[in-house]
């Protein structure tokens, strides 16, 4: 990815979010599948969110999926999740004399440009349009799982987690309007597509049940 090839020589905080994001998706989905506790997957989303507030999209997605298959153990994990991260929040707050939330948040009030968004996801297009056309697709065919599996345990999560994951990751690049923002706001969302493409493309080459039988 250009984007990619561009922003990380710069050794800025987006390539680290991404890969806390991705592994709190991954535990998340392997504790959800075999009715472990969802508990320690509250570490990597939160580091992820303290590296880059707007590292949200993933968990968004856990807690979507997680609210539909099974209600009572996301809203446990959703409890703990605000709880630790309240408890982080104020140890910063305390350490810094009130400076953390002075530097993250007042100071980051910046002026939205709807034509900046439109531009920069429009460069996304032409850049990438086959990519982005596959993951539309394979997006819309994932969600739709969501519903259809309800099991708490043994069904798979993955998919259906990465299918509304591209749609929070979507939202989330939303913010590249803000003023000073740069391609890096879409970084996640590219790298989602790429694991939607490399799915996809997996299922393609995978033998049908009624070739494997």
């Amino acid at each position: 990815l250009s984007y990619v090839a561009a922003w990380a020589p710069l050794l800025r905080v987006d390539m680290v979010a991404c890969l806390l994001a991705f592994a709190g998706i991954w535990m998340f989905t392997r504790a959800a599948a075999h009715g472990a506790s969802l508990g320690w997957c509250v570490v990597p989303f939160l580091l992820a969110f303290f590296t880059k507030q707007s590292a949200v999209a993933a968990v968004g997605a856990c807690l979507v999926v997680g609210l539909v298959r099974a209600p009572r153990r996301t809203l446990r994990f959703g409890a703990l999740l605000v709880a630790a991260g309240t408890a982080v929040f104020a140890t910063l707050m305390a350490v810094t004399h009130g400076e953390f939330y002075v530097h993250v948040v007042t100071v980051n009030h910046n002026f939205y440009s709807w034509k900046q968004t439109a531009a920069f996801l429009s460069d996304a297009l032409v850049r990438y349009p086959i990519a982005l056309a596959i993951a539309l697709v394979f997006a819309i065919s994932l969600v739709a799982e969501t519903r259809r599996r309800r099991s708490t345990t043994g069904g798979a999560w993955e998919r259906p987690v990465f299918g509304v994951y591209l749609l929070t990751s979507f939202l989330v690049s939303l913010t590249v309007g803000k003023l000073g923002a740069e391609v890096n706001y879409l970084i996640e969302l590219m790298g989602v597509v790429c694991a939607a493409v490399a799915v996809a493309v997996a299922d393609g080459f995978a033998p049908s049940p009624q070739a494997s039988g």
